[in-house]
């Protein structure tokens, strides 16, 4: 007999052979592999009550780069788990039960920042691809998934996304632009239009759906809401040695000669004002909650108005470092996508 992928044949009754061999009732049956298992699985969590079936957690396998929702009753018992998207077309080498099918080889990275939110009995999560710096969402519509990209071709866009529902039933997502691409046009952020290099630009944008479904871009309205350049981080274009000597991390050239020598796996040997040991850095670890506005955005619909609430982090740079400071901002967007005037909600 011949078993599909993620079975192996196996003796219905392991007694006909190894205690008495009964040739005549030996029967053979496919027996499922062991499931594929995650360990890192539950980051970036959201939860939405569905009237239909009960709950439902979108959130983001951090060991294989996947998007997942978990489905549970109206008692709190798991019903289901989806491996939505980043699961590539492979061979089936694992129990399908498990994760992702028993697909073991990797795929996009996929599913982080994920909000869901339902309408009826349909599905919505929104949530960010890595690979691309895009803006994806997963509608479910019954029993089955399908995901597309909203946004993404003018920037790196998609942390940071909240999804809601208006009073027609409409999904809308609020999500953060950590940089704006080649293509992406200042002249649509509310004026004054922002100067300063492109890839420091960020932004809060706004995706209205034009119908319940959507099932590509061009069922979606993307308005930019709101505008901010971020200083350039240290180092920024730097083709020599990213240092501190002590008064924050700098472009430096390598030199020879640091007395004491210098620690080789902390340390690196610059030119300043002499030969001086400096503490290696490396720019991207710099960076941890992003400067700009739009972060953390959380929505919310007033009837067909969006209500959209968000952080604004910038600061004063000291000593080569951006010393952040976060404000809380709420601007609405209302029915014909037009965007009122953020407010100060908190901050100094």
């Amino acid at each position: 007999m011949t078993c599909n992928a993620g079975f192996i044949a196996t003796f219905k009754d392991n007694r006909n052979i190894w205690d008495t061999c009964k040739l005549p009732e030996v029967k053979c049956v496919c027996a499922e592999l062991p499931g594929l298992v995650s360990n890192d699985i539950g980051r970036f969590s959201a939860l939405a009550a569905n009237g239909t079936e009960g709950l439902l957690a979108s959130m983001y396998d951090g060991k294989y780069g996947d998007l997942v929702v978990y489905r549970y009753d109206a008692t709190g018992t798991r019903v289901g788990v989806d491996y939505v998207d980043g699961v590539p077309q492979g061979q089936v080498r694992y129990g399908p039960s498990g994760a992702r099918g028993g697909v073991v080889e990797p795929g996009p990275d996929v599913g982080r920042y994920t909000y869901i939110a339902t309408s009826g009995a349909r599905a919505y999560v929104s949530y960010y691809d890595v690979t691309n710096g895009d803006l994806k969402v997963a509608v479910r519509d019954g029993t089955s998934w399908a995901s597309h990209t909203i946004d993404g071709a003018n920037g790196d866009v998609g942390l940071y996304s909240s999804i809601a529902i208006d009073s027609d039933g409409l999904p809308g997502i609020a999500y953060f632009m950590r940089s704006a691409g080649a293509n992406f046009n200042a002249s649509d952020c509310p004026a004054p239009t922002p100067t300063g290099a492109l890839k420091d630009l960020t932004a809060l944008k706004f995706a209205r759906a034009k119908i319940a479904n959507p099932r590509s871009d061009a069922d979606w309205t993307i308005r930019v809401v709101a505008c901010l350049s971020k200083p350039p981080p240290p180092c920024d274009g730097c083709t020599n040695t990213c240092a501190d000597t002590g008064s924050g991390p700098a472009c430096l050239t390598t030199a020879t000669g640091c007395m004491p020598a210098c620690d080789m796996n902390t340390e690196v040997c610059v030119s300043s004002n002499g030969p001086k040991c400096g503490k290696k850095y490396n720019p991207s670890q710099l960076i941890d909650i992003p400067l700009g506005t739009g972060v953390f955005a959380s929505l919310a619909f007033n009837g067909k108005n969006a209500v959209i609430a968000y952080m604004q982090r910038s600061g004063p740079t000291v000593n080569g470092r951006v010393v952040p400071d976060g404000d809380l901002y709420a601007v609405q967007v209302d029915a014909q996508n037009v965007r009122g005037m953020p407010v100060l909600i908190d901050g100094v």
